[in-house]
């Protein structure tokens, strides 16, 4: 038998057939050569055996170049030897033990608030019934923004966060589901039609190869194993290519991959029922990652329809523009738009600098698509920066004086980091029409030739002119901004903030450590906002002198570094570093000498 696997197999001598033998497949395909007395099926059986074996060959020479090079692991040596000798039953043993020392316990189930409804307390008044309920969906919608910013703000900005609380108990959704799933399943009696075989699936993967599949992929959800992404790309992507290989050798998976979690995900804003949900099983995050890699190969060898949408990537072409366009033209719905999202934005439950946080990544982007695909005026980029400044104003409390270079100077620079609408739209509409004029069609280049879009450019490029500079890139419109800032009174002293840029991160990032009413305070203290004698008497004389009889003037400057009103904050916050700073220290080994505090008579 021995003998008829090497007939085929050229390049390998007979010992190298008779390392097959423990092989899974070795026994089904001495199966098939027993069929002698039927020699087409026999015929038959050969003809389809033989890839899977050059397969496995080919996969076994892979190993053995691997196994030249140097400093490899010791695990990594013996999954390499076992698939070398095509041992697929200890290559997969090996492999289930990898995954199973990766894996780690899932985090606390996040439920739905619906799936376990609190029911407020007896005898409550209709004042206090309101309460509870707003401590509820506050209590609610902080655990979504920690879980996922990305959901918390689509539900505030289109004020679904009181909506989307599910009344469908727990029960009622296990019942449901596990019936469904427990059920016969329905067999395919079909007839499964053959082509040709390919054999380019089941080549063995390279490093490089794994490598590119994990920069293509992007971090989701964790299967039952608790696996990430970024566990992923922790691992030698050699190691995870000779797994895959093991695995395509044995022709079996791990035991890793028939397991999943299975979560219901709403298919309305507010499910009534268990119909309402849709469930989603999540595999392992190897799993996934081994699929992607056989879904490109396949794509790559088979040209799917152009009307395929599922189980690939779909280019702009299928985009929907998201311009409202009427027999009159445009219709310019933005402003309105904006209008709502705001609106709704300062009625969900939020502190401010998670309101800041979803206006700069969120309710902005959402309105740009538009702005930048439709043309525009002056007067109405204007109006709608206004909405946004007076957003803002009112969420922190701002002055009304307070320079408008505060708000659009970048948060490395100094300011808050907003977009300012007025600059950017005409910026990236010229920016637009610049990439299309190095596009190779004949048909785009004769509509930027015609009349009306010609007038289309000329006028985005008046636009991009504010005060005789020419703003063409966001570096100028940063620059023009920063500029404007440090020449204020309130921003001359940020001129040297942009040196510790990590030292800027709080403004934007959405912080739930500081509460909002301390949040508030620190950007009034950031951006020289607070109500001091000098700033409450500018342009009105002189300033006045420090109450304290400090002898300087009441300035922010002066309160914050010398003043005796702050002077025991200042000793309490630096005994404190010092404090943070010396157990740190000591917890690395070193030996640490603090300054002694000595009593005298004028105090210590």
């Amino acid at each position: 038998m021995q003998a008829e696997f090497a007939k085929f197999n050229a390049n390998r001598s007979l010992d190298g057939i008779k390392g097959m033998r423990r092989s899974k497949r070795y026994l089904e395909r001495l199966e098939a050569l027993k069929l002698a007395n039927n020699p087409v099926e026999l015929v038959q059986e050969q003809n389809e055996t033989e890839p899977m074996i050059q397969t496995d060959l080919l996969i076994a020479e892979w190993a053995t170049k691997q196994l030249e090079a140097e400093n490899l692991p010791t695990d990594l040596m013996e999954l390499l030897r076992s698939i070398q000798a095509c041992d697929t039953r200890k290559a997969m043993d090996m492999v289930n033990k990898r995954m199973t020392l990766w894996s780690k316990p899932l985090p606390a189930n996040d439920t739905r608030d619906g799936e376990r409804r609190r029911e407020p307390p007896p005898s409550l008044s209709k004042r206090m019934m309101k309460v509870w309920e707003r401590r509820q969906h506050y209590r609610r919608v902080q655990q979504l923004f920690k879980r996922s910013r990305t959901l918390a703000a689509d539900e505030c900005l289109a004020g679904t966060w009181k909506d989307s609380v599910s009344g469908v108990p727990a029960e009622e959704l296990k019942s449901y589901w596990c019936g469904n799933f427990d059920a016969p399943v329905k067999e395919d009696l079909r007839p499964a039609p053959r082509g040709h075989t390919n054999n380019s699936l089941v080549e063995p993967f390279s490093a490089d190869e794994v490598k590119r599949i994990l920069a293509d992929s992007t971090p989701t959800a964790p299967g039952l194993d608790g696996i990430k992404l970024a566990d992923l790309r922790r691992q030698s992507p050699l190691y995870l290519a000779t797994m895959f290989n093991a695995i395509l050798q044995s022709g079996t998976v791990p035991d890793g991959f028939c397991k999943s979690r299975t979560v219901l995900i709403p298919k309305v804003t507010t499910p009534k029922g268990p119909k309402d949900y849709r469930p989603i099983s999540i595999t392992s995050a190897v799993c996934r990652l081994f699929h992607k890699g056989l879904s490109a190969r396949y794509l790559k060898n088979n040209p799917m329809c152009a009307a395929q949408r599922a189980f690939r990537d779909v280019d702009d072409s299928y985009k929907y523009l998201g311009l409202h366009i009427s027999g009159h033209g445009f219709e310019y719905r933005v402003a309105d738009k904006l209008d709502e999202m705001l609106k709704n934005l300062k009625a969900a439950p939020l502190k401010p600098q998670q309101r800041f946080y979803i206006l700069r990544n969120h309710a902005i982007p959402k309105i740009m698509h538009q702005l930048v695909l439709s043309p525009q005026t002056s007067c109405r980029l204007k109006a709608i920066d206004a909405k946004i400044r007076g957003a803002v104003r009112s969420w922190f409390t701002l002055p009304h004086d307070t320079t408008i270079g505060y708000f659009y100077a970048g948060y490395q620079d100094g300011g808050l980091g907003i977009s300012c609408l007025r600059n950017l739209i005409p910026c990236l509409q010229v920016s637009r029409f610049e990439n299309l004029k190095t596009v190779d069609e004949p048909d785009i280049q004769a509509v930027l030739k015609s009349p009306h879009m010609k007038a289309f450019i000329c006028k985005a490029r008046r636009l991009c002119k504010i005060q005789g500079s020419l703003l063409l890139s966001k570096e100028d419109i940063a620059k023009h901004w920063r500029m404007r800032l440090y020449d204020s009174r309130d921003g001359d002293g940020l001129s040297n903030i942009n040196e510790t840029p990590v030292a800027n991160d709080w403004v934007v990032d959405g912080t739930t450590l500081l509460p909002g009413s301390k949040f508030i305070q620190a950007i009034k203290v950031r951006g020289n906002l607070i109500a001091t004698g000098e700033r409450m008497t500018r342009g009105r004389g002189p300033p006045p002198r420090c109450p304290e009889g400090c002898n300087a003037t009441d300035s922010l400057g002066h309160i914050l570094q010398s003043c005796s009103r702050s002077h025991d904050i200042r000793c309490k916050r630096h005994d404190m570093l010092r404090t943070k700073l010396s157990k740190m220290l000591r917890e690395q080994g070193h030996y640490v000498f603090e300054e002694h505090t000595f009593a005298t008579n004028v105090g210590k």
